[in-house]
């Protein structure tokens, strides 16, 4: 498990963050664009993605780390396809996915796994999914590939990640 070397054996006073999923949820966009008439698993399938989440829990737990759970942040499909695309056949690719925002609720199941795993396992979440999604524009957050957070979006997930743990109505003004 990736887990293990980051971990004590003894974690009692130990606090765990843990985010997976972006990664994950990604496929082999050359072999689709190449051929998108064959089936094609996520770099990591949810079965096995499910299956190493709960171990690195269950190892976390045993080692007596207190764990919290990150959301996903939501992607803009438009430019996460043209970002996936770049050298590649677009149309391809769009005809293997049905339509572009099949990626963003491609992204959004693996991020429901999450918080399923999260409800069962009674680990605390920090939603950076739903502070992004509140915003009048979480799209004007993204980085050019449509994926990962840009300086504004970092600052986003600060605020978020503080208010988590500092709840603002006991944050000094």
């Amino acid at each position: 498990s990736l887990i293990k070397p980051s971990m004590p054996d003894d974690a009692q006073d130990t606090l765990t963050i843990m985010e997976y999923g972006g990664n994950d949820c990604d496929y082999d966009w050359k072999a689709i664009s190449a051929n998108p008439e064959m089936c094609y698993a996520p770099k990591t399938p949810v079965d096995k993605f499910v299956n190493l989440y709960r171990k690195a829990i269950a190892y976390a737990k045993k080692a007596g780390s207190h764990i919290v759970m990150v959301s996903l942040v939501p992607l803009d499909s438009e430019r996460y396809m043209r970002w996936i695309t770049r050298g590649l056949d677009y149309q391809n690719i769009l005809r293997w996915l049905g339509d572009v925002d099949h990626l963003f609720r491609w992204q959004s199941y693996y991020n429901d796994i999450v918080m399923e795993i999260a409800a069962e396992e009674k680990c605390p979440v920090i939603d950076l999914r739903n502070a992004f999604l509140q915003t009048d524009d979480y799209k004007s957050l993204l980085c050019e590939d449509g994926i990962h957070p840009n300086q504004a979006g970092h600052d986003l997930i600060g605020r978020t990640i503080t208010d988590f743990f500092v709840p603002s109505s006991q944050q000094p003004i």
